[in-house]
């Protein structure tokens, strides 16, 4: 039988937690790659991202795999949690120690929304309908 040192009441919160603050990583760090770089070297950047993120899945589950080798399974947990360290130290020194974004390459968020292009039409003239609809006459209470 399997031995259960760890209780699930606590190991579930914990993996919660753990997924929920490293998960948005990949995110923030292009976030903060793009905050960086001109419009032109965009395309040139994204493909740089994608290059090194293929580069840390292969090398991330070797270097986990030794060092789980060296301490048994517990060692994925200290190798995550080193790693995470390490990013968040870069992230506490290197990140405000950064000149802000100038304001002319400041841009105002636009939410697109992911709709395809078989139902967009539709929507579309919904949309339209519903705001053609006359306004009620003043006085009178709204249906």
């Amino acid at each position: 039988s399997l031995e259960q040192p760890y209780s699930v009441k606590i190991l579930f919160p914990l993996v919660l937690l753990f997924g929920g603050l490293s998960i948005p990583l990949y995110s923030l760090g292009i976030a903060h790659v793009n905050d960086c770089v001109s419009p032109e070297e965009s395309v040139g950047t994204a493909s740089t991202l994608i290059l090194l993120q293929g580069i840390g899945s292969a090398a991330g589950p070797l270097a986990a795999g030794f060092v789980m080798e060296l301490s048994g399974p517990r060692g994925l947990f200290f190798f995550v949690g080193a790693v995470l360290l390490a990013l968040t130290l870069y992230g506490f020194f290197q990140i405000p120690s950064r000149e802000p974004i100038a304001k002319k390459r400041k841009r105002s968020f636009l939410v697109i929304p992911r709709v395809s292009f078989v139902l967009h039409p539709l929507l579309s003239r919904r949309k339209k309908k519903d705001n053609q609809k006359p306004a009620p006459p003043t006085g009178s209470p709204p249906e």
